[in-house]
């Protein structure tokens, strides 16, 4: 059977949050959607959350290799994940906090990776979530700290956007909070479009 690229699904709260702060209902019933979803789609997926919290998601579904860490950024996980499952073809990256995507949508980004080095799915040319790299990325995802790197390399390398049934997405970009860093409507009908989201100004 051939590997299929693994989900990473990425487990936080801001950092001025505390544990008993921490919904972890919310969390698991999200995550736990994430996790089936995955499966029906055939990807193994990596549950990666801040030991400070592993405690609130001991009930995700047996499906999902829970990853602690007690690195203390939001995204140190996504390098840990990729550190712990090198041998996949890709990855697809997802934030816990991201509405649940369907299984169709994980299958068609894991598809294309085979074919194209960065995906990304779009519905209605908003583009959303999980965001796939193929394996050539290995090194820069390991290296990864902070969600402010994987908008930089959405940023720098050509983007292949698919077109899913996902409404859920209008209006939201998961991976900066800078409005000047969100990309604009994309025409997307169906095939793959190559495209590059807008690119950082450099100051100083």
């Amino acid at each position: 059977m051939n590997l299929q690229p693994a989900l990473i699904v990425v487990i936080s709260t801001p950092p001025s949050d505390v544990s008993d702060g921490f919904d972890s209902h919310t969390a698991l019933t999200r995550v736990t959607g994430m996790v089936e979803q995955a499966s029906v789609a055939g990807l193994m997926t990596v549950c990666v959350v801040p030991s400070r919290l592993a405690a609130g998601v001991q009930g995700l579904p047996a499906a999902c290799r829970i990853f602690s860490t007690n690195a203390t950024a939001t995204h140190h996980g996504i390098a840990h994940a990729v550190q712990a499952t090198p041998h996949h073809p890709g990855w697809l990256v997802l934030p816990a906090s991201a509405p649940v995507p369907k299984a169709a949508t994980f299958r068609a980004v894991a598809h294309q990776i085979a074919e194209s080095p960065v995906v990304v799915p779009a519905h209605d040319g908003r583009p959303g979530y999980p965001a796939g790299f193929a394996s050539e990325f290995y090194s820069e995802l390991a290296r990864v700290r902070h969600e402010d790197e994987i908008s930089r390399m959405l940023s720098r390398y050509p983007v292949t956007h698919i077109a899913v049934d996902e409404p859920e997405w209008v209006g939201q970009w998961p991976w900066t909070s800078r409005p000047d860093q969100r990309p604009q409507r994309l025409e997307v009908y169906g095939s793959p479009v190559r495209t590059a989201l807008p690119r950082r100004s450099r100051t100083g």
